[in-house]
């Protein structure tokens, strides 16, 4: 009997979403939440990496090196809290792909917004200096036709012109100047379900939710098993070293 429910149990998740005619602008979707615990960067959730590595007491440390995910989100929230050793080298921070969502840090000490579609055109824009061993938190959100910029919670830059419309994978550089060192304390990637749903959401594969229309899709990489946790909410795990994430969610209201 305990076995026939564990097997259910999927279905009764399914049905609620099938069954459930909306879910509210603050709904997310974790697509990835890094918090570098652990002793080593996990190559499933970044398949790319080379440069000096270290991960210790939550901090990923990495000095003239890039490392790449294994996630590629499409419209999204992304943020990220980030240290350099100095201001005189050039990192990049982004998601690119056939373009990029870029926020650099100079080797003329600023933080720079790039936003471009390869071949096509450029948006940048100072978002002013920056400090050497002085945390700083980015936050940029990409929407449909558009793209914003945070530092440290203030908006700092608006780009409405050659927004990347395909998905991107998350790519941090330090080696372009040698002896560049930076830390990164976490990375979050999440889809904001804005506006309604309308029933349920028609894959669990390649699309993604966009805030400029009605109705969303959503993009789940490899998940084996949906918990129903609560009446309003919906935990998507993924077991197994596949997993993009240990869990993904979603707060039905």
């Amino acid at each position: 009997m305990q076995f026939k429910a564990f097997r259910l149990a999927p279905l009764l998740a399914l049905l609620l979403i099938a069954f459930t005619p909306y879910v509210y602008a603050d709904d997310v979707l974790i697509v990835l939440d890094e918090e570098f615990d652990g002793t080593s960067l996990s190559v499933d959730r970044w398949p790319f990496q080379t440069g000096t590595i270290t991960v210790s007491g939550g901090l990923l440390e990495l000095t003239d090196g890039e490392i790449r995910s294994g996630v590629k989100p499409k419209y999204c929230t992304w943020s990220f809290k980030i240290k350099l050793n100095q201001t005189d080298k050039t990192v990049m921070v982004e998601l690119d792909g056939s373009g990029c969502i870029r926020v650099s840090f100079g080797a003329d000490g600023v933080i720079r917004a790039h936003t471009e579609i390869y071949g096509e055109g450029i948006c940048e824009d100072s978002m002013g200096s920056y400090e050497a061993n002085k945390w700083y938190v980015i936050k940029v959100v990409w929407e449909r036709g558009r793209v914003r910029y945070y530092v440290n919670g203030t908006l700092k830059a608006v780009h409405t012109e050659n927004v990347p419309t395909k998905p991107l994978m998350i790519y941090i550089d330090t080696h372009l100047t040698a002896g560049t060192t930076i830390w990164l304390d976490w990375i979050r990637v999440e889809w904001m379900l804005r506006r309604f749903m309308i029933g349920p959401p028609s894959s669990i594969g390649e699309a993604a939710t966009s805030p400029s229309r009605i109705g969303a899709h959503l993009r789940l990489h490899s998940p084996s098993i949906i918990q129903l946790i609560s009446p309003r909410g919906l935990r998507f795990t993924s077991p197994g070293p596949t997993a993009a994430t240990s869990a993904k969610s979603i707060r039905m209201m």
